[in-house]
């Protein structure tokens, strides 16, 4: 994935699906070739991007094209709900200290 990207099974296995997809722009992921911003387009190229009719192919999820600060509430409610997050905020991450998961020989 690229900077900036989630994946969209991902965002289906969130619960967040409809509400994401209710948020998402309507676009073409094309690179676009005109001489000005108001003059005709005189070529169009790939960005990389399946359309959705082409990801239908491989994937059972589409591409979503959704700003940021659209976005970001809607992880913000997930995380909120989840048993499994620690939402801080105004704090510095310093230092992560995991136990190890092997068992010791001596360990009972």
């Amino acid at each position: 994935m690229r900077e900036g990207e989630i994946a969209s099974d991902g965002i289906a296995a969130w619960g967040i699906d409809e509400a994401v997809r209710a948020r998402a722009l309507d676009v073409q992921l094309v690179g676009s070739v005109s001489d000005t911003l108001a003059s005709a387009e005189r070529a169009r190229s790939s960005l990389g991007y399946p359309d959705a009719e082409s990801a239908r192919v491989v994937s059972p999820v589409a591409p979503i094209v959704i700003p940021r600060d659209e976005l970001e509430p809607i992880l913000l409610d997930c995380a909120r709900r989840s048993p499994h997050a620690e939402l801080r905020f105004g704090t510095s991450f310093v230092h992560l200290d995991q136990p190890s998961r092997r068992r010791r020989r001596d360990a009972p």
